[in-house]
């Protein structure tokens, strides 16, 4: 499967888990990290946070099966 597919469906669970922070956020009260609290850093630093987590959690996505050729089993 091309890679593409892969680094969509890992995007697009990132936005079903930010999603979730927020509701937990109505339900607790509290956020699970510091860099979700937009009171607390602002919502600039919230979307840059949010961004950087995004593509963080992607590249690392497409490096891994780069990587893995260089593996000795």
């Amino acid at each position: 499967q091309p890679i593409w597919t892969h680094i969509i469906g890992l995007g697009a669970l990132c936005g079903v888990y930010f999603g979730w922070v927020f509701v937990g956020k109505i339900i607790t009260g509290t956020y699970v990290y510091f860099f979700f609290d937009v009171q607390e850093i602002g919502w600039e630093s919230t979307l840059v946070s949010v961004g950087s987590f995004l593509g963080l959690t992607t590249t690392c996505e497409s490096l891994i099966p780069a990587l893995s050729d260089y593996v000795v089993d």
